[in-house]
């Protein structure tokens, strides 16, 4: 998957460091509503994601392709 961008869609939106058996594990940021978020890879609930010099896993629900 080619580097995709998407919006926060929820405030205070998790990033976790790891996704094990559709479970998002330890959360290592969270992202204010509308913050611009890298998307580079996509598993079945889940796209793995940069923002702020941090990498790891943010649920489908929680990004947007619209600001607000």
């Amino acid at each position: 998957m080619a580097a995709t961008f998407k919006y926060a869609a929820t405030n205070e939106a998790p990033i976790f460091e790891s996704v094990v058996n559709g479970t998002g594990k330890k959360v290592i940021n969270k992202v204010l509503m509308g913050t611009y978020i890298t998307t580079t890879a996509e598993d079945t609930a889940f796209y793995k994601v940069k923002a702020f010099g941090k990498e790891g896993w943010m649920k489908k629900t929680d990004l947007s392709d619209n600001m607000g």
